[in-house]
C-alpha cells in the first residue's frame, strides 16, 4: 500500500528466503493496522516457503519514528514473525532516532538474532552468514 507521503511494500525473495519490508512516512493506526494485516499474511506465507526458517530485511531510510499509538502495532508484527520461523532480522536505517527508536522496540518484541546496516548488500551478507 502506498501514497506519496506513507506507505509499505513486500517483497519475497524465495531463492535466499528473505522477505524484504519496505515502509516510509509517518503512519496512524488505521494505516498501522493495515499494514499488520498484510505483514502477518506474508509472515504465513513465507513461513510455509521456508519451513526451516528464514529472514527478514527492512529498508527504514525514510520511516521516522512513529506515534506512540502505532508503535504497539509495529510491536505485534514483529512478535508475530519471531514466533514463526524467524531467524534474523535486519534493518537498514540511516537516521539516529528512527534506529534508537526501533532498537526499543526490536527489544520489546523479544526479537531474535538482529541488527542494522547502511546498505542492503551488508545487511543480506550477514542474514546469510551462519
Amino acid at each position: 500500500m502506498a501514497s506519496l507521503n506513507r506507505g509499505y511494500e513486500f517483497f519475497v525473495d524465495k531463492k535466499q528466503g528473505i522477505l524484504k519490508i519496505r515502509a516510509w512516512g509517518l503512519w496512524d493506526v488505521e494505516f498501522a493496522e493495515q499494514y499488520d494485516r498484510e505483514l502477518q499474511k506474508r509472515i504465513l506465507d513465507i513461513n510455509k516457503q521456508c519451513p526451516q526458517g528464514w529472514y527478514a530485511l527492512a529498508d527504514l531510510n525514510d520511516f521516522p519514528p512513529q506515534l506512540p499509538e502505532v508503535q504497539p502495532i509495529l510491536i505485534r508484527g514483529m512478535e508475530f514473525g519471531a514466533k514463526r520461523g524467524l531467524k534474523k532480522e535486519a534493518r537498514l536505517i540511516g537516521k539516529a532516532l528512527t534506529k534508537a527508536q526501533l532498537a526499543r522496540l526490536v527489544k520489546e518484541a523479544k526479537m531474535p538474532e538482529n541488527s542494522t546496516f547502511q546498505t542492503e548488500d551488508e545487511a543480506i551478507k550477514w542474514l546469510l552468514s551462519k
